[in-house]
């Protein structure tokens, strides 16, 4: 965990280097994928990062934010919180170090990419190369770092350079194991735990290797499908060159197979800025599949033409094409790959089923379907509570299909009557020249009532379901109006934004009305704010909220964005992406790898009624030597001060040579019994007080298991 900490603070501390980099405006932008072995486990950038903010404000949220009224209920929240800041920061109550937030402000000079690469992991450590472009931004940071490295205090990561081949590293960490090496090229920093990588890199100025990650196939075709030029965010991951390193046993082998996962050569992740919304993308990308879950995927274009048939006031609508009528072999087939003994599981249960509906589901019913599908949930346009769910299926032959349905319903209301709690019927409505066939399911006893009346409809080649007769009336004259430019669904505005972001050749498409949703909770809750709280809530707040400031819903109505999802599957890859106001699955990742570490962290665990004595004797074993190591450590500082009337300023100080007796200090200086080096630290230079601490198994600072020896010259 040291060496993390570490190596994430190199990521974007070590830029006083390019204090040597003068001319380095005429180079081009750094990308990292071109330097790494196209075997790396995983990649991990931030792309055009000097533009993430003018992109951030073109989208709808942004313009939000940048509206006139929205702005005077903001100001003074902002500068109410500056000077909260302010005041704590002066007072030393701020939770973060100045000098974090002094690296924070200095980062707003990153221009181009900021990349991390996992290389590699060997038996003692990942292998991690890292790039930070800046631009020509890149002078503020040669100051900063200086005041980083000399900073007395035991609170900064310990940075030490060293000259090699004409060229200045940064060494972070233990100077005799640094976690993490960092050198300046051109206009960016590199940074790596493998000095060898990156002293050949920079020596050659940045010319892409051979072999690169930016020319495997599988990487290109995942950027693509991600986002392409307009990522914002990208994740890959390198699947074969992962599972090489960590085997599976025979039967998740066995497993991996059935589901096709061994034909995975990458997947990854992009968030991109598209539209007035942000577009996440996952890809799996499979290109030499030919059976498994992708194959399962829908692959067919959507044409969106069922969207006239949902209601305007629809606030959930799905649509895909799907290969209904390929759905039973497709299945039979994985399940066989799984168990062979799942098969006839499979034909046992489609026998079952043929003896209720008294015909062949494969054979007789899917087969009548074609591929489109779609369903939709509304309040009703002419007002009601009683919702509309909606669904819609293409299908061959009309005729033959009705025919086929209108028998399995029957077959299905007779199944339903021989039990003891409902009775069941099918009968035919004539409506508008059109043949309405209601299912009455009638509850038997005093409290079974069924709430809805199942009803079909074939229309041209659609299959119409509703729960009631009175929502497929209204589908129905919906229908009649469809010859109108931009019926129902279809004519929404909030639609029509996100299909203009959708990526091409999508399948599959889901819509949440979140404009309205965020509408209702707007209008709602700041009426009841301005009515509870005048001005500020409570009252107890350090900041102005004067909710009488905020904007009209009229106002803010037009930045309310919905959320649209896609699927995009060619058989090979499967690729599914996410428009919305602020992104979905990148926020959601961090919460869940947050809530993993931390849940992983502070989960209490199982008592044991025996402990691990030979755990708990070598966990003793460790700490007493490590504590016998602190205190070498602090006598020979002390013996160094006797000697030269100073303290170290450094524990490489102690393996130079004792005036009095030729002899260095110490031979060495030891890493701790956890594989990691000793801190020293002056705690008060006055009076000469140090201390020599390591920081245990956890390799945190300042937790219960560290070790310290404490020691004084005066």
């Amino acid at each position: 965990m040291r060496r993390f900490v570490l190596g994430s603070f190199a990521l974007v501390a070590v830029t006083a280097l390019l204090a040597k980099s003068s001319g380095a405006a005429d180079l081009a932008p750094m990308r990292l994928e071109t330097l790494v072995s196209g075997r790396s486990l995983a990649f991990v950038s931030v792309e055009n990062v000097g533009t993430l903010g003018k992109r951030f404000k073109a989208t709808a949220l942004g313009r939000m934010l940048d509206d006139p009224e929205m702005k005077g209920f903001l100001a003074p929240v902002a500068e109410d919180l500056n000077k909260l800041a302010s005041d704590k920061q002066s007072k030393g109550g701020l939770p973060i170090p100045p000098m974090v937030l002094e690296l924070l402000g200095k980062l707003t000079g990153l221009e181009g990419q900021a990349g991390v690469s996992l290389v590699d992991v060997d038996d003692r450590r990942p292998v991690i190369a890292a790039c930070l472009d800046f631009g020509g931004k890149l002078s503020d940071f040669i100051a900063f770092i200086g005041r980083v490295k000399d900073d007395p205090s035991g609170d900064k990561p310990p940075i030490s350079t060293r000259e090699d081949g004409g060229r200045t590293y940064w060494l972070f960490g233990n100077p005799e194991h640094p976690a993490m090496f960092a050198t300046a090229v051109g206009t960016a920093i590199l940074c790596s735990t493998d000095h060898d990588w990156l002293a050949k890199t920079a020596g050659g100025g940045l010319t892409p290797i051979d072999g690169a990650l930016s020319s495997a196939p599988a990487f290109q075709r995942v950027r693509a499908a991600s986002g392409g030029e307009s990522l914002a965010l990208s994740l890959y991951a390198n699947v074969p060159s992962i599972l090489a390193k960590y085997k599976m046993g025979e039967r998740g082998a066995k497993m991996a197979d059935a589901l096709g996962l061994g034909a995975i050569e990458a997947a990854g992740y992009g968030m991109a800025f598209a539209g007035d919304g942000i577009l996440d993308s996952i890809v799996v990308d499979a290109p030499t599949t030919d059976h498994g879950i992708l194959t399962l995927m829908p692959t067919k274009p959507i044409d969106h033409a069922s969207l006239a048939w949902a209601p305007t006031t629809a606030f959930y609508y799905g649509e895909e094409n799907l290969d209904i009528a390929g759905l039973v072999p497709k299945l039979r087939a994985l399940f066989g790959r799984i168990d062979p003994d799942m098969t006839e599981h499979v034909e046992k249960t489609l026998g079952q089923i043929r003896d209720v509906i008294g015909m062949d589901l494969e054979k007789d019913v899917l087969s009548g379907f074609g591929e489109n599908l779609a369903f939709w949930l509304s309040m009703p346009e002419t007002g009601g509570l009683y919702p509309e769910l909606g669904l819609s299926f293409e299908v061959k032959d009309p005729a033959a299909c009705e025919k086929t349905i209108a028998a399995v319903a029957d077959k299905l209301c007779e199944e339903a009557g021989k039990g003891e709690h409902m009775m069941a019927s099918r009968r035919v409505l004539e409506w508008h020249g059109k043949r309405l066939h209601v299912l009455d399911l009638v509850g038997i006893g005093r409290h079974a009532m069924v709430p809805f009346t199942p009803t079909l409809c074939f229309v041209g080649n659609r299959m119409l379901v509703t729960l009631v007769p009175h929502a497929m009336k209204e589908i129905l004259l919906r229908q009649e109006e469809m010859g109108t430019a931009n019926a129902g669904l279809a004519g929404q505005e909030d639609v029509k934004a996100l299909l203009d972001a959708a990526p091409k050749g999508h399948a599959s498409f889901a819509y949440l009305d979140l404009q309205a949703i965020l509408n209702l909770a707007y209008d709602t809750a700041v009426p009841a704010l301005q009515t509870i709280a005048k001005p500020n809530i409570l009252g107890g707040l350090p900041v102005r909220l004067d909710w009488a400031q905020l904007p009209a819903t009229r106002s803010m109505r037009p930045y309310f964005r919905s959320l649209g999802a896609f699927l995009v599957s060619d058989g090979k890859s499967v690729r599914i992406s996410i428009h919305s106001p602020i992104g979905i699955i990148g926020p959601i990742g961090a919460i869940a790898a947050a809530y993993a570490v931390m849940g992983g962290r502070h989960r209490e665990m199982p008592t044991i009624d025996v402990p691990d004595k030979t755990a708990t004797d070598a966990a003793s074993e460790a700490s007493t030597q490590a504590l016998t190591n602190a205190e070498s450590l602090r006598d020979a500082v002390l013996a160094y001060y006797r000697a030269k009337g100073k303290l170290p300023e450094g524990l490489a100080d102690l393996t130079g040579n004792d005036p009095k007796t030729g002899s260095p200090y110490l031979a060495s200086v030891p890493l701790d019994p956890w594989g990691f080096g000793f801190v020293y630290t002056v705690t008060d230079a006055a009076t000469a007080k140090y201390e020599i601490r390591a920081w245990g198994p956890d390799g945190l600072p300042k937790t219960d298991d560290d070790v310290v020896a404490v020691g004084a010259g005066k």
